[in-house]
């Protein structure tokens, strides 16, 4: 699993990289007083996020059963099997929610694009919990 923790640490911090850079912009503009800024903070955030979506999502099916990445229910976690079907379903879950979440931040400006986002994340928890639920029963 080192590959994948690789990959999900450095696209996370690839995230955190690109807020710096937006909040170091954004002090710019104020100084210079050039005013309001052309990017949205909270549809940069979503577009990030529904990139590191894609990149987890293609990732987390190679994992191997672990305590530490991947959906991880008491169901999931029962069998090998269970394990794999679990992954690869939480995977494209992932990679979906993540194409969704890009294309609404292009389309929707300021919270709605960063609520929609959440809505997403609470809908795709919850599909691929009562998977892994019935991978486990089969």
């Amino acid at each position: 699993n080192y590959n994948v923790m690789t990959t999900v640490g450095i696209a996370i911090l690839g995230l955190f990289n690109i807020l710096t850079y937006y909040t170091l912009y954004m002090a710019f503009m104020q100084v210079q007083n050039l005013g309001t800024p052309k990017i949205d903070m909270f549809s940069l955030l979503t577009f990030t996020f529904g990139i590191v979506f894609i990149i987890i999502g293609n990732v987390v099916p190679k994992t191997k059963m672990n305590h530490f990445l991947g959906l991880r229910t008491k169901w999931s976690m029962s069998s090998e099997e269970a394990w794999k079907k679990s992954q690869r379903f939480g995977g494209y879950a992932m990679i979906i929610t993540g194409l969704i979440t890009i294309i609404l931040s292009l389309v929707l400006n300021g919270s709605a694009s960063l609520f929609t986002m959440l809505v997403l994340i609470v809908v795709m928890v919850i599909v691929d919990t009562v998977y892994s639920y019935f991978a486990s029963k089969k």
